[in-house]
């Protein structure tokens, strides 16, 4: 499946090259064991944008809030409702992917405590002018996280744009909080 993008990329491809990609947030570890950055800790490098344009608000670092699984994710990326009739939001990021063979973003997705439906999540990368879909999980307000992994291998060595996305899997308004752990 391709991503659809509903929107010009010329704002996204002038980020600069910002980090080496390792995980998403406090949990999420570069396979092998090494060295462990977190997307969380880039977010104002990142473009975020929704069907209304971009907005740095559409997502924050997010310490000290209660989770689906009733446990406190500190470093994890909060992804907001837009508040309008979105179905998604979305982060763009530049990374450098490590020359290795074995090089995963690897992550727990869910919902705040309290949320009711489904979230989707996904990743994607720009190869060419393609945004192939890397990895989607469905995420619904079961009272645990996923697990979400995406081998990023095949990119190794190169500088890429990784898109992390969440929307509604019925095309519906986006209405609540997503997290990245």
């Amino acid at each position: 499946q391709r991503f659809k993008m509903k929107r010009s990329f010329s704002r996204l491809l002038l980020l600069p090259p910002a980090f080496v990609l390792a995980a998403c947030g406090a949990a999420a570890t570069l396979s092998p064991e090494g060295e462990t950055p977190r997307l969380s800790d880039r977010l104002s490098e990142a473009v975020w944008y929704a069907e209304r344009g971009d907005h740095p608000g559409l997502a924050s670092a997010a310490d000290g809030i209660l989770l689906e699984d009733s446990s406190f994710h500190g470093g994890s990326i909060a992804v907001l409702p837009p508040g309008d009739d979105s179905t998604y939001v979305n982060g763009a990021f530049t990374i450098n992917v490590p020359d290795r063979d074995d090089v995963k973003l690897s992550a727990k997705v869910g919902l705040p405590s309290g949320a009711t439906g489904t979230v989707l999540f996904s990743a994607f990368v720009q190869d060419g002018a393609d945004f192939p879909k890397l990895a989607e999980v469905a995420a619904s307000a079961d009272g645990q996280l996923d697990e979400f992994s995406v081998d990023l291998s095949q990119f190794r060595g190169r500088g890429v744009l990784l898109i992390l996305a969440v929307s509604s899997p019925d095309q519906s308004p986006l209405t609540t909080s997503a997290f990245w752990v």
